[in-house]
């Protein structure tokens, strides 16, 4: 160990970083003194930095070794690798957070025709939010009224009644349904995986690779 720094914030929000690696965790119980702030080591000295009274040069660690074990225990957890039960459960959370990245691209587009011509538009969350208001809108009323136009992607105005708002948001809600079924198909991937109750390790070693192979393409 080259670099030790131990900072007791009082806070819950106690640090102890070894050679860059930081874990956080109560320090309560664990430093031979309730007025120990800091903690410095340099590979082979540190110091002892206190709240109420001046440093103290150290030669070793042996009053930090309560401190060190906590920190390699932790550390030993974080290192585990998952369970097969709990990689299936990351892979299946990683699989919603791609869809819901993608149903939420504020870059989205849509094209539709308008006039024989395939116009793209905007199809973000922020331009479908006001889409569907104006579609709810003036449906209520009968109808856009005289005048009212969308804008395309290339700021260019288009008259716009109920029918091309509405092309629109079929449009967008069909890319929706893409991703949805994608997402459907990777975890039906996924459920077909067959999980044995105590794999050997070969076997532990392919279903963690078939689970990692799926992924959004």
């Amino acid at each position: 160990m080259d670099r030790l720094c131990i900072i007791n914030g009082n806070d819950g929000d106690d640090q102890v970083v070894v050679d860059g690696r930081v874990i956080t965790f109560d320090l309560a119980g664990f430093l031979p003194a309730d007025n120990i702030w800091a903690v410095q080591w340099y590979g082979a000295q540190g110091e002892v930095e206190y709240s109420d009274q001046p440093n103290e040069m150290i030669a070793n660690l042996d009053d930090f070794a309560d401190v060190l074990a906590e920190f390699n225990r932790l550390a030993a957890l974080e290192d585990a690798p998952l369970s097969l039960a709990d990689l299936v459960a990351a892979k299946r959370a990683e699989i919603d957070a791609s869809r819901d990245q993608h149903l939420a691209d504020p870059s989205a587009t849509v094209t539709v025709q308008v006039g024989g011509d395939d116009v793209v538009f905007q199809a973000g969350p922020r331009s479908m939010s006001d889409l569907n208001d104006a579609i709810t809108v003036f449906t209520a009323v009968g109808g856009t009224p005289p005048g009212y136009e969308w804008r395309d992607e290339n700021n260019i105005n288009h008259p716009a009644d109920l029918a091309l708002l509405a092309s629109i948001a079929a449009a967008k809600a069909a890319d929706n349904n893409v991703i949805w079924q994608q997402s459907w198909a990777l975890k039906d991937a996924l459920d077909a995986i067959d999980i044995p109750i105590n794999p050997d390790a070969g076997t532990d070693a392919n279903i963690r690779a078939a689970i990692e192979a799926i992924v959004w393409p």
